[in-house]
């Protein structure tokens, strides 16, 4: 088997409050079988980056080659590219997609599910949680909240369809609604007292067994974060997300030292190299990568392994496109120290779930295992043919 042609779509979603764009990759081979994935950069400035790198990693380095050979052709990626050696979100969200796709060949070559071909399933049914109350819980309109009582309102509707699970970023906006900008030194009593009011909603609302997880976003400078995070203790929360800056491991160090309050983050952390000093000095307890982002299934595999041998949990951060869904319901499925699914609100969507023809959703705060071989989806040509496309193939083909 070899691959013929390389398919590169730079989606853009119609009717979201914020710009929406999937990478999505599409791998094609000479038996007639083809795998999708997804670069983990639909938000955010730099989806159209990631679709010029995987086209250039097409044409260098994927036509004529056997993508069953998936540990080979990672590593030929990150050694042979100059870039791949600078851990950053456009080559490795590349990277990551090519990865995605042609284990997803593999899977659908040898009629199993990608979760089969890593070793298994560990779960019946993948634990989920509801993301981004702030944001509300519509499937098609986003409204931006910031009253303790719309939290509320929310998070019963959340609790009310099965989820045992939240999370909510309480400063995402002001005290009236003003969105917030990056917040450096300590904040005003009144700022701490309204964040700490909508984590108090939440948490009334959803009774003592819900398992709250709060993000920051890395938005805060340390002492604002801090002065955050001490005051949120009082609510019993699950874990606290990115709260500081993660470019320096510092900053994470002294919070873990004055909040106490269990830390997670790794959505902005590439490859299990950037990830092993966080583990090593143990100052996450819960490791989030984004397998559009940090390396895939070849990568991402050895990512949670590793996080196992420091006793430290995983959940793959999840925000995009329902590619990038499936490959992460795959590796849930299949790893040992697998805590929690993310389940994002724009991922509710109808322009987001119209990607594929098969729409995967939780019921009851649970995902069941994929079915079908390889990720168990197939691109919807009707929906993605009306965005941006470019397929580079072999001469030949």
């Amino acid at each position: 088997m070899k691959i013929t042609a390389v398919e590169v779509f730079d989606l853009d979603v119609e009717g979201t409050a914020i710009p929406w764009h999937p990478v999505v990759v599409r791998i094609h081979t000479d038996e007639g079988i083809s795998g999708v994935g997804e670069a983990g950069l639909a938000y955010g400035s730099g989806h159209s980056g990631a679709a010029g790198m995987l086209v250039n990693l097409a044409e260098e380095f994927l036509l004529g080659k056997d993508p069953t050979e998936t540990e080979s052709i990672w590593n030929t990626l990150q050694t042979h590219t100059f870039w791949g050696y600078s851990p950053g979100p456009v080559i490795y969200g590349a990277i990551s997609a090519i990865d995605i796709a042609l284990w997803d060949i593999k899977g659908k070559a040898l009629g199993l599910p990608v979760y089969k071909l890593l070793g298994g399933p560990c779960r019946e049914r993948i634990r989920t949680y509801a993301s981004q109350v702030q944001f509300g819980w519509s499937p098609d309109k986003e409204v931006w909240l910031h009253r303790p009582e719309d939290y509320a309102r929310v998070t019963r509707i959340m609790v009310d369809e099965g989820f045992t699970c939240v999370k909510v970023n309480p400063l995402r906006f002001g005290p009236n609604g003003e969105f917030l900008p990056q917040i450096g030194g300590k904040l005003p009593a009144s700022t701490v007292s309204a964040m700490a009011d909508r984590v108090r909603a939440v948490r009334e609302e959803g009774g003592p067994d819900l398992d709250i997880l709060i993000e920051f976003n890395s938005r805060c400078a340390t002492e604002a974060a801090v002065q955050l995070g001490q005051r949120l203790e009082e609510f019993d929360i699950m874990y606290l997300e990115e709260p500081v800056h993660f470019m320096d491991m510092s900053l994470m160090r002294d919070m873990k030292a004055r909040v106490n309050i269990p830390l997670a983050g790794g959505e902005r952390l590439y490859t299990r190299w950037q990830f092993l000093p966080y583990l090593q000095e143990r100052i996450i307890s819960l490791a989030q990568p984004d397998i559009g982002l940090a390396g895939g299934f070849t990568e991402v595999k050895k990512i949670c392994d590793l996080a196992h041998i420091f006793d430290v949990q995983t959940q793959m951060h999840v925000c995009g496109g329902p590619v990038g869904v499936a490959a992460s319901l795959h590796m849930a499925a299949a790893v040992v120290n697998y805590t929690l699914h993310e389940h994002h609100v724009r991922l509710r969507h109808p322009g987001t779930r119209a990607i594929v023809k098969e729409d995967y959703q939780p019921h009851n705060g649970c995902f069941e295992l994929p079915e079908g071989p390889g990720l168990g989806i197939e691109l919807n040509d009707e929906v993605v043919n009306r965005s941006p496309r470019k397929c580079v193939k072999l001469n030949n083909a």
